[in-house]
């Protein structure tokens, strides 16, 4: 009988491990023709946390050593979405020779935030290149944030602002098209060093999870739904999802064809709207590097909204520059999203 339960317990570890390898590599996956699967990457924290308790479960409880080769190997097999998703990157930087870029999403404000203290912020972190989106700022903030950083350029395309303040002269500009209606990515030339780079700011489709849904999911956290509340609400949510996926697959795919097609001395950050665990991700992911995970340590939540902690802001670069460190500094609790802080030096 122990025999026959110790063969079961096997039998569930080993689904537990192929559920984690399919949804740790599920961003390979084109959402328009993947949908399950291409919104299944954001339990992917849970997956991670399930085959380590398997793991702890058969050394601590059952003390079959040889049993926990399968979630071992199953952690060996997912080192690369491990490594997305949960970097562990020493620190090392030399601030006064890196290039500082900050990108940071104002679209939601909060109550207590006010511009004088952003525009503070801001100048004391000695950022070079700022990106805002959903940036609905007043003349007065852009006047502060232009004391030390004296060039800017100011966009809305459909409504979407998306700013560009630079230390550095910004010599052109130039809208990336793709089909959106309130997003956008531009791209920016500008003279550093003698050079030209590029540096590309985004804003891909919104989730547009309303603010009822939102509180329906924090009720069905808490368990305070009926069954068919519960239905309801998860569909609703899972279409959501599904629809702004199915949205920023192309638009993220246009990006990087614009990349690709000149790929030197190329910065790429933004509001990406989705997790490391996903196709919006991997597009650049095979073409740039990844700054968090070159130069970030843990998960790095970049938007939190009540249990709801993920990193959807994001920052690559081109093989020109070395990615000295990638932060998220959530001391900065003006909006729902915190600011992302790439050191780089350009080679």
């Amino acid at each position: 009988m122990k025999k026959i339960v110790l063969y079961i317990l096997l039998f569930i570890n080993v689904l537990f491990c192929i559920g984690f390898l399919i949804v740790g590599y599920s961003y390979r996956l084109n959402p328009i023709d993947h949908p399950l699967l291409s919104v299944s990457g954001l339990t992917f924290p849970f997956w991670i946390v399930a085959v380590l308790c398997w793991l702890v479960f058969w050394v601590c409880v059952w003390e079959k050593w040889m049993y926990l080769f399968v979630s071992l190997a199953t952690l060996l097999i997912g080192y690369a979405p491990i490594h997305k998703y949960v970097p562990m990157t020493p620190n090392k930087i030399e601030a006064d020779k890196s290039l500082t870029v900050i990108s940071y999403n104002m679209g939601l404000l909060k109550s207590d935030s006010t511009e004088a203290e952003i525009a503070e912020y801001m100048s004391q972190t000695n950022c070079d290149i700022l990106c805002l989106q959903e940036a609905n700022i007043s003349p007065k903030m852009v006047r502060e944030l232009s004391r030390f950083m004296r060039y800017y350029k100011h966009d809305t395309p459909e409504g979407n602002s998306l700013y560009c303040f630079s230390r550095y002269p910004i010599v052109k500009e130039e809208l990336i098209p793709y089909e959106a209606k309130t997003n956008a990515s531009i791209c920016y030339y500008i003279k550093y060093k003698g050079k030209v780079i590029r540096v590309i700011n985004n804003h891909f489709e919104c989730t547009r999870i309303g603010l009822t849904d939102r509180m329906e999911m924090r009720a069905n956290i808490k368990g305070a739904l009926d069954d068919e509340s519960k239905m309801a609400a998860l569909k609703r949510v899972y279409n959501a999802l599904k629809q702004s996926a199915q949205r920023r697959a192309p638009q993220a795919e246009a990006v990087a064809k614009f990349v690709g097609e000149k790929p030197e001395k190329t910065i790429v950050v933004g509001d990406f709207n989705d997790t490391p665990i996903s196709y919006t991700h991997y597009v650049f992911d095979r073409i740039m590097t990844d700054c968090y995970a070159k130069g970030g340590i843990l998960t790095g939540h970049s938007y939190e909204f009540g249990a709801i902690k993920v990193r959807i802001d994001h920052a690559f670069c081109s093989d020109d520059f070395i990615v000295e460190r990638c932060q998220v500094d959530r001391k900065a609790r003006f909006s729902d999203h915190f600011p992302l802080i790439t050191n780089l030096n350009l080679q």
